[in-house]
């Protein structure tokens, strides 16, 4: 397609993994050496796979909404005009960065397992869906292989979680509970951007960077009281964490003046 179809497809998928790139480094190795440890007991390994699923996608999700609904001013105000065309291919690449959230931890889980060769197996499989995906999407530019790229990642992450689900003789409604909050956060924190969106869509246009802070700034809210104030049972542990590091870091506030006052 050319270096510069190449160059704005990689400035689109490297936006799109953002949330997991700031995510996975420090919580799979974590994951990998507690599933090590309970590697002969499939109930504790049930456990720790569907809670670091749940808290992926609860501080994932909203991030995604966040991302979808300013993908073009975002990329506009950052990195200029000339980078506008990966905005669409970006949105539908976040729908990757999505599945991302169980293909990681399904991978670790696997590893844990001993079980890297049902990984390979699977990747081996996938590489000439991929390619041929990609090949056809190519008719559509831009947007045909991003759409390409999605649906061999989504038949990806389907494979793995087959592999998981035998491995850990669970169910697929384990799993659907363990995505439900994250799924809700983030519908929560799309329609709350969806509405201020409508109310100013010419800011879009008139003043990209306002309408940036905006946006960002409400979903950074709507996520702050979801999390703060959670109905969730799975994330009231997260809640009280967060709450707790609130209050510290007020009462530093309140108290870093005072002590830094200059002495008579």
């Amino acid at each position: 397609a050319g270096a510069a179809s190449l160059g704005l497809f990689n400035k689109a998928e490297s936006l799109a993994r953002l949330p997991n790139q700031l995510l996975m480094q420090p919580t799979m190795e974590p994951l990998f050496r507690a599933l090590g440890k309970t590697q002969d007991d499939l109930d504790q390994a049930r456990y720790l796979y569907n809670r670091a699923i749940t808290l992926i996608t609860a501080y994932t999700l909203p991030l995604y909404a966040v991302l979808w609904w300013v993908a073009d001013v975002f990329i506009y105000v950052v990195y200029g005009a000339k980078w506008v065309e990966a905005a669409e291919p970006m949105r539908i690449l976040l729908l990757m960065g999505v599945m991302l959230n169980l293909l990681f931890p399904s991978s670790v889980l696997l590893a844990a397992q001993n079980r890297l060769m049902l990984e390979l197996r699977a990747q081996v499989l996938n590489l000439p869906i991929a390619l041929l995906a990609v090949y056809v999407g190519l008719q559509w530019g831009l947007t045909g292989v991003a759409w390409a790229v999605l649906t061999a990642a989504a038949l990806l992450t389907l494979h793995l979680l087959v592999y998981v689900q035998r491995t850990l003789r669970s169910s697929w409604s384990d799993l659907l509970r363990a995505l439900a909050p994250g799924i809700l956060m983030g519908g929560g924190t799309a329609t709350v951007l969806g509405l201020l969106d409508s109310a100013m869509a010419a800011w879009g246009q008139e003043s990209p960077p306002l309408y940036l802070v905006a946006m960002m700034s409400a979903g950074g809210a709507c996520f702050a009281l979801l999390i703060l104030f959670t109905p969730f049972t799975a994330l009231q542990s997260e809640a009280a964490r967060c709450r707790a590091a609130l209050t510290r870091g007020l009462q530093f506030i309140k108290l870093w003046p005072r002590e830094n006052l200059p002495r008579p």
